[in-house]
């Protein structure tokens, strides 16, 4: 018997069917599509580290440093040592030449003076021209003899040195400026700054390029809306990976705002819930594109629906530089940015109030935007320097039951103080 009532049992088991919920589907397939997000998430953290690592190593390989000792040891002494000795015989060459100069002139100074001696004191005109001659004669072969001396002292060798020595001293400045060019290229750079840290601050402007289709419900597609203006702060650090090339990260909090509007308050009864909402346990009014009331309604108030997404930014972007002067320069943006979703907020505005009533139920927690923009820098000295961003970042997978065509879009605008290190 008692096995008979076990196959029983086991015979309606396996023909019997359990319906669940519509509900429980969706909170399995939400859970499921969450769990897909963050693997897709970390997938792509992981593949943007990787090319941060490779873009380091291309862009900026590690240099060999040379021992300080090796330059010690280059040729600059032994050229500096040259360039004294060369110096002493070009000064030893000029000497010599200045003594035979002034010998040679001595001497015809000397011929004329005993020439006017002895045309004073002589009686005898003959004899004085006889011994004048002689005189002469024996003087010009002693001025040959001094300036064969001095053509031999002109063709010497330190004295040919002495006429090249303006021309080694530049060829010796010109070894010394390209050695000291070679070893400022080869030594690492003291205090070189390469790291930049930027506080900045700004707001932003949201909206769609889809026009009449709203992502809270489809009832609202003819409702006018449109973004509003929101703040954002955090931070960025940069990388110099060359001269134009830098990397950029770092976190920023940001909100994106929009209003649908012309619409209307009405009470819990009848059928005014909304596909994409979700209301707070305690609130007891239903956002309405109509006024119509049901009997024993108050009367339906006009009211604005805003809805507040807030996002905490990892973005990884290269900035290329466009133009440069002495202080100030202009970058290009490109990257990318991985956004966690921290702020889901559905608030009612009307005339007397602003408050928090609904959450909407289709957003991601994790999404992606691609980024572009201009960014300005102005040195405000070394170390300090002015930064103002233009940007435009165009939003993906921002919602869980639509396409990108409906994920937002911002444009915004932030400044701050960076400081180098």
């Amino acid at each position: 018997m008692q096995i008979s009532l076990d196959k029983l049992f086991q015979k309606k088991i396996q023909t019997s069917e359990v319906n669940l919920p519509s509900e429980v589907w969706i909170a399995i397939e939400t859970k499921l599509r969450k769990r897909r997000r963050v693997r897709i998430f970390w997938s792509v953290f992981g593949i943007s580290f990787v090319i941060l690592i490779i873009s380091i190593l291309i862009f900026y390989p590690p240099k060999k440093e040379l021992p300080i000792n090796f330059y010690k040891n280059t040729n600059l002494k032994e050229l500096k040592d040259e360039q004294v000795k060369t110096k002493k015989k070009s000064n030893l060459g000029t000497d010599l030449k200045n003594k035979k100069t002034k010998k040679i002139f001595s001497s015809v100074s000397n011929i004329s003076v005993e020439k006017r001696s002895e045309l004073s004191n002589s009686q005898n005109y003959n004899t004085i021209k006889t011994k004048d001659n002689n005189k002469l004669e024996s003087n010009r072969h002693k001025k040959a003899y001094d300036y064969n001396k001095t053509e031999e002292i002109l063709k010497d060798d330190s004295f040919q040195k002495d006429k090249k020595s303006i021309s080694v001293k530049k060829k010796i400045n010109k070894i010394d400026s390209l050695a000291q060019k070679r070893k400022k290229d080869s030594l690492p750079v003291k205090n070189e700054k390469k790291w930049i840290v930027t506080p900045v601050f700004g707001f932003s402007n949201s909206g769609r390029f889809t026009k009449n289709s709203s992502v809270i419900d489809s009832r609202f597609d003819d409702n006018p809306s449109s973004g509003l203006i929101s703040k954002l702060f955090g931070y960025k650090i940069g990388f110099k990976l060359s001269d134009k090339v830098y990397l950029q990260t770092g976190i920023i909090s940001k909100e994106l705002s929009f209003i649908t509007k012309e619409l209307f308050l009405k009470g819990i009864k009848g059928n005014n819930s909304l596909l994409n909402v979700n209301y707070d346990p305690d609130v007891l009014i239903r956002f309405s594109n109509n006024n119509r009331n049901l009997p024993g309604e108050p009367e339906a108030q006009k009211s604005d629906l805003i809805q507040t997404i807030g996002y905490l930014e990892l973005p990884i972007e290269i900035k290329y530089r466009l133009y440069n002067k002495s202080k100030f320069r202009t970058n290009f943006i490109g990257g990318l940015s991985l956004l966690y979703l921290n702020k889901n907020e559905i608030l009612a505005k009307t005339d007397l109030f602003t408050k928090k009533i609904a959450t909407a139920n289709n957003l991601s927690t994790y999404s992606v935007s691609f980024n572009i923009g201009l960014d300005i820098d102005y040195n405000l000295s070394r170390r300090f320097v002015f930064n103002t961003a233009i940007m435009f970042k165009k939003h993906y997978q921002t919602y869980n039951r639509y396409s990108d065509k409906t994920a937002p879009f911002v444009i915004g605008i932030h400044t701050g103080i960076g400081y180098r290190f």
